[in-house]
């Protein structure tokens, strides 16, 4: 019983009704399916009736303590499938699945600005040092890479390994400018500076570093569904990302560790500098590229 005090300064809670003039409180366990995240839930009730309940109320609500439960379960099911699609596909790639979009071949063409990101010198490391070593460093960079994918409002589609490939696509356009481009481009310069810092621990600690190289590229791409009968990744495909991956490669020949195609200058109002056409394996006309000032 509340009104005794027990239990109020061992539970808060309890210490909170009775100031509120709560008379008793009682619990309700529920165990849920042991194949789910969350093994069960506790389902409270309280009253400030003087006495407290009597016995034919706490019968009555017993009645719907497994109505409730099954109520509580199908929302923590709901929220654990939400997060989980958000941590696994992202938050609008997560949001198409959970609506059922899930069908191959499903998708729709949308335009966007396309970063693929790529740690170099990573084989070399993974050739000589300890694996879970590898795994923490490999997460360090990743996040610096990643989390401003996610604050500037892009989609990261897939980790290659030692790299990401991420979009944000074009909802609108103000005159030249676009705003899709924009955050990318703020996105690659805030990468580049996290994945210095982390560097720059790493050589304190006397470990290795990975050197960051960008791609920024936009076009128009089929977001939607790849796969088998049974295994499905919903990821963007087309010409475009092909073009990308091919700028990529390009940062070692050139030295440069970003590498901006003319699809994607033209619709950014940054400082850019003009390197010239370059021939793009498998893409048949030279692609003009630039480099931030």
């Amino acid at each position: 019983m509340i009104e005794h005090d027990e239990g109020c300064e061992v539970h808060p809670i309890l210490k909170g009704l009775r100031s509120q003039g709560g008379t008793e409180y009682a619990m309700f366990l529920v165990d849920f399916s042991p194949a789910t995240s969350v093994s069960g839930t506790a389902i409270s009730i309280a009253t400030d009736r003087a006495g407290g309940f009597r016995d034919h109320d706490l019968e009555r609500f017993r009645e719907i303590v497994p109505a409730l439960g099954v109520a509580i379960y199908r929302q923590i099911l709901l929220i654990t499938a939400t997060q989980s699609l958000d941590s696994y596909l992202g938050r609008m790639t997560g949001a198409k699945v959970l609506a059922g979009e899930i069908v191959r071949g499903q998708g729709e063409i949308i335009e966007a600005a396309i970063v693929l990101a790529d740690l170099s010198g990573f084989t070399t490391v993974t050739d000589r040092e300890d694996a879970m070593d590898i795994v923490r460093w490999l997460n360090e960079h990743l996040e610096a890479i990643g989390d401003p994918v996610i604050e500037n409002g892009g989609e990261i589609l897939k980790f290659l390994g030692d790299g990401l490939l991420a979009v944000f696509p074009a909802m609108s356009r103000t005159g030249s400018r676009c705003e899709a481009c924009e955050a990318a481009f703020s996105t690659a310069m805030e990468a580049l500076r996290r994945n210095d810092a982390v560097n720059a621990r790493r050589k304190q600690a006397g470990e290795p570093q990975l050197v960051l190289d960008v791609a920024l590229h936009f076009g128009e791409v089929v977001y939607g569904n790849v796969g088998t009968s049974r295994r499905l990744d919903f990821t963007v495909i087309g010409r475009a990302v092909n073009e990308v991956s091919r700028i990529e490669k390009l940062c070692d020949e050139l030295g440069l560790h970003v590498l901006i195609s003319d699809e994607f200058a033209k619709r950014c109002s940054q400082r850019l500098t003009n390197l010239g056409a370059f021939t793009l394996r498998g893409v048949g006309s030279p692609r003009v590229l630039f480099t931030p000032e």
